[in-house]
This record gives structure tokens, C-alpha cells and sequence, in this order.
């Protein structure tokens, strides 16, 4: 894929960029030169997932970015508050966050632990919010500041919800998100950051390729 260089000096905080779209969205940006934190939970080997942030961080610098691998956990407040003065301390700022880290359990409602479901609440709702709303005070000192949700598009048809309706409900609650994140995420401190609502917040759609199970994309757009 060739660079446009647009992102040169960008700083983009991406959740979940361990594997899969986070880190080819990391890797893409690194060929543009932009600063990459890859905030992620592997810091081990999984015996049966790929890469940690460690090993990712390592293909962003191959690719021509400057990386800060952050271990953490999105549902810990401590623990993204660590990543993200991580971040302001080694690149200054940040312009783009990619709320990518999600859980998926593909169960009916009766046989959904509980424990499964607030693992799924907690990463794609929670999480998501946490690192926005920690995010969103360096977003604003940015010239360009942009936030990328990745959720699936919203569709109500009784076959998303009918086979695993814990998981169909959270990744839609995400899909909302730039929609309303004018009136119940920043309530209090709209009226201090009036162009951060003039900016385009993107719900980035992931769609499973039947031919080679490869992610294609497609992207809409909310100005809130």
C-alpha cells in the first residue's frame, strides 16, 4: 500500500492494535510517518492468537512510524490514564483515537455467562467511553483531532439478536456512539470545546469476505 504522508507527524492512540484491523490501521498510518500507541492487553504470547504489543510495535517501526506499546486493560481507568500521559509525555499530544479493542461471545441470551456479557459490555461500551472521554482534553489542543469508532452498522433485523443478543447489543450501543456523544458524553464541557463537534467522528464498519475471510470496509460518517 502506497503513502500519502498525510498522517505525518499525527499521533493516533489505538486500542486493541495487537492484531487484526488495529494493527493494520497502525501499520498503515506508520507508512505515513504518524506515532502509533498501540494500547493492547498481550504482552505474552497467545497459543491461539497472533502477535502481542510488543511484536506489533516492532512491524510499526519496520514500516517507517515511531511506536509506544502500552499494555493495558480498556475497562481499568488506571491503567488507560497511565497509557494516555504515556503518550502525551513521548509525542506531545494526541490527534486521532481508534476505539478497536472489543470482545465477542456468539451465544444466545440463556446460554450467556454473565461474566462473558460484562467482558463484552466492558470492553466494546465502557472501554470505548473510558478512552474517549480520557482522550478528549489532548484531542482538543489538536488542529485536527478526530475520533474512530469500529462497530458493525446498525441493523435491526431479528437474526443479529435472535442467536447472540449479548453481543449484538454492544457493539450497537458503540455504533450510536458518535450520534450522541453531544448530549451524554460531554454534557458539562461542550461549551469549553465547541470545534470538537464540528469535526467528523467515523463508525468504521468491519464486513467478513465469504471468498477469503479477509475484512473489507466500509465507513460512515457523523458530525456531532
Amino acid at each position: 500500500m502506497f503513502s500519502t504522508g498525510k498522517l505525518a507527524g499525527c499521533t493516533l492512540f489505538i486500542t486493541g492494535a495487537s492484531r487484526g484491523i488495529g494493527k493494520a490501521i497502525a501499520l498503515r498510518a506508520a507508512r505515513d510517518g504518524a506515532n502509533i500507541v498501540i494500547a493492547a492487553k498481550t504482552a505474552e504470547p497467545h497459543p491461539k492468537l497472533p502477535g502481542t504489543v510488543y511484536t506489533a510495535a516492532e512491524e510499526v517501526e519496520k514500516a517507517g512510524g515511531k511506536c509506544l506499546p502500552c499494555v493495558v486493560d480498556i475497562r481499568d481507568e488506571g491503567q488507560l490514564e497511565n497509557a494516555v500521559q504515556q503518550t502525551v509525555d513521548r509525542f506531545g499530544g494526541i490527534d486521532i483515537v481508534v476505539n478497536n479493542a472489543s470482545a465477542i461471545h456468539l451465544t444466545g441470551t440463556v446460554n450467556t455467562p454473565m461474566k462473558r456479557y460484562d467482558l463484552m459490555m466492558g470492553v466494546n461500551v465502557r472501554g470505548t467511553f473510558l478512552t474517549s472521554k480520557l482522550c478528549i482534553p489532548h484531542l482538543h489542543k489538536s488542529s485536527n483531532p478526530h475520533i474512530l469508532n469500529i462497530s458493525p452498522p446498525l441493523n435491526m433485523s431479528p437474526r443479529w439478536f435472535s442467536d447472540h443478543c449479548g453481543q449484538s447489543s454492544s457493539p450497537h450501543t458503540l455504533t450510536h456512539d458518535p450520534n450522541s456523544k453531544s448530549t451524554f458524553m460531554f454534557p458539562v464541557v461542550k461549551k469549553n470545546l465547541p470545534f470538537i463537534f464540528n469535526k467528523v467522528f467515523f463508525v468504521l464498519h468491519p464486513v467478513y469476505s465469504l471468498v477469503d475471510l479477509s475484512y473489507t470496509t466500509s465507513t460512515s460518517c457523523y458530525r456531532v
